[in-house]
């Protein structure tokens, strides 16, 4: 058995190209294996650690915690101030001030502006963060400023009744002379 040239006849399509025997199988070859990869090559490459994202991070941590801390404040201050006279009174007795607060109309009044004052404040300065930490800029300083700032405002309205308060003068008065 032999096609003229000495070599034996073939033989189930041993002497194919690989083109030909794929042609006769019925079913499909699978795709060929992937070259063998060096030990070396499995260990993904670290990638160095950029300096400025570690910071950002960072201070997107501060930022967000400085905010949680002030989101605490406004909800249980928001409250007191709406009780305006009896938050007062409650700061009379631990500075020892005799008397109780008496002006309860301008307490009332001022301490609405004052516990719509501190939401705004907060909400200004969560927009502000916000917006800084979207364009990877700084922000924990926002947190901060915004706090500052808010309280000088509430300062300035609790200011107001206190001022006009008959207990409260009387003991500023006392401590000055």
């Amino acid at each position: 058995m032999s096609d003229g040239d000495g070599r034996p006849r073939p033989q189930y399509g041993e002497y194919a190209s690989e083109t030909e025997q794929r042609a006769h199988i019925r079913e499909p070859m699978p795709e060929p294996l992937a070259p063998p990869v060096a030990p070396e090559q499995l260990t993904a490459p670290v990638a160095p650690v950029d300096p400025a994202r570690a910071a950002r991070q960072g201070d997107r941590i501060v930022t967000i915690a400085l905010l949680a801390i002030g989101a605490l404040n406004v909800v249980t201050s928001f409250f007191s101030f709406l009780d305006f006279a009896t938050m007062v009174d409650r700061s009379y007795d631990m500075m020892g001030v005799d008397g109780s607060f008496s002006n309860f109309a301008a307490g009332k009044t001022w301490g609405l502006i004052s516990a719509l004052v501190l939401v705004a404040g907060y909400i200004a300065t969560v927009v502000i963060a916000r917006a800084r930490m979207k364009q990877n800029k700084r922000a924990w300083f926002v947190a901060v400023g915004g706090a500052v700032v808010t309280y000088v405002v509430l300062m300035a309205c609790i200011s107001v009744p206190l001022m006009s308060d008959p207990a409260f003068v009387d003991y500023v008065t006392r401590s000055a002379g």
